[in-house]
């Protein structure tokens, strides 16, 4: 009986060890599978944080790009940037309106702004005129809030840079700064470079402005216009000068005279007709009795012609004949009577010889006068001719 009972407990515990021994492998076996599943989720993960890791280090590169690309814009441009984009050939020119812009606003505190001055002028009279209103408008702007400080720049420049920058100053009327300009070119030391032609454009624009009561007693001006190693500007400024005194028709004519000879060197009256060049300089009833005196003096040469004859001439009275006179004789007659009395006059007295004596029974008799009259014509024509009024011609 006992041993019955020890039999059946030993059954019953090896069948419970049997149990527990096949449970514990199953948990073990269980936690072997998680293990396995833990490992493959761990690969899966460390494959993810490497994909993120190369992703972040992607966006932190593109990060550095963009940060650089700000920075770059944020730059502020200095003066040489600026120049070498504005001097570049496939700079359009909405890009270089706003580095004009720019470089007026950084120009006062940029040493380099002295440097290039001559190059940022050449460029901003090219653009000038293609600005629309609010661009010149912050342009003239700029200028005038730091006016002391540009002219004294620009007074530096060469002096055909100097008359481009009144020129700019006409075409946009911006008469301020031009009249200011003005009296620093003069006060400057900058007037003893000018030529005699660029000293005459210069004395025009003092006039053309009505600066000069205020600038003639300026010493540097006194120097250059009375220099007579500038015949031109000094035959300007005095034939303006007595005509102011005197008011006389023949001081003006002298005047009108200069300019015609030199019209196409004169910057004022490029794009501007000399009508309306005189009336501003002087006033329309002046510029019409200067036009009836022009008138009279031609009318008055052909009557007196008529009624006294051939050798009867207000140009003989100036030494011009063609015996007893030597050809530089009688171009020094010609250019003393184009002073007094201006161009066309002096063609038409010398017309007037020409067609009298170029009748078929005078010729053989006159052909040493027709030939040297003739000459003259030529050579008024070549020094003074300007297309203003008909030239002869005897065909």
């Amino acid at each position: 009986m006992i041993t019955e009972n020890f039999n059946e407990f030993f059954d019953e515990l090896e069948n419970n060890t049997q149990l527990e021994t096949e449970a514990l492998k199953n948990e073990i076996q269980g936690r072997n599978m998680y293990i396995q599943q833990l490992k493959i989720e761990k690969e899966l993960l460390l494959k993810e944080i490497g994909i993120i890791k190369k992703v972040n280090n992607n966006l932190l590169e593109e990060r550095k790009k963009l940060r650089k690309e700000i920075d770059a814009k944020n730059k502020i441009m200095d003066f040489t940037d600026g120049m070498t984009v504005l001097l570049n050939k496939e700079c359009i020119l909405e890009e270089k309106q706003r580095v004009i812009e720019h470089l007026f606003r950084i120009g006062i505190d940029d040493e380099n702004s002295k440097i290039y001055i001559e190059e940022f002028i050449y460029v901003l009279s090219n653009c000038l005129s293609l600005l629309d209103v609010n661009q010149s408008k912050r342009i003239k702007s700029l200028l005038k809030k730091n006016m002391d400080f540009y002219h004294e720049l620009f007074s530096n420049t060469t002096p055909q840079t100097q008359l481009k920058i009144l020129h700019m100053y006409k075409v946009k009327n911006w008469s301020v700064l031009l009249e200011h300009f003005l009296e620093r070119t003069v006060q400057s030391n900058s007037l003893k470079r000018f030529s005699d032609i660029e000293g005459l454009n210069l004395l025009l624009y003092i006039i053309y402005y009505k600066k000069l009561s205020q600038l003639e007693q300026n010493k540097m001006f006194k120097l250059f216009y009375h220099d007579q190693n500038k015949p031109l500007s000094a035959k300007l400024y005095k034939s303006y000068h007595d005509y102011s005194l005197s008011k006389t028709l023949r001081e003006l004519n002298k005047f009108i005279s200069i300019i015609n000879e030199e019209q196409k060197n004169i910057d004022l009256l490029k794009g501007e007709i000399m009508q309306y060049f005189l009336e501003k300089v002087f006033t329309a009833k002046e510029v019409e009795n200067y036009r009836m005196f022009k008138k009279y003096n031609i009318q008055s040469a052909e009557k007196k012609t008529k009624q006294f004859g051939l050798n009867f001439s207000e140009l003989r009275k100036f030494g011009y004949q063609i015996s007893g006179r030597t050809d530089e004789q009688r171009w020094q007659a010609l250019n003393d009577f184009v002073e007094e009395y201006g161009l066309e006059v002096t063609v038409a007295e010398l017309s007037k010889r020409i067609k009298l004596k170029s009748r078929e029974e005078d010729q053989k008799k006159y052909s040493n006068a027709l030939c040297k009259w003739n000459s003259d014509l030529e050579k008024l024509k070549i020094q003074y001719y300007r297309g203003d009024f008909p030239w002869p011609n005897f065909e």
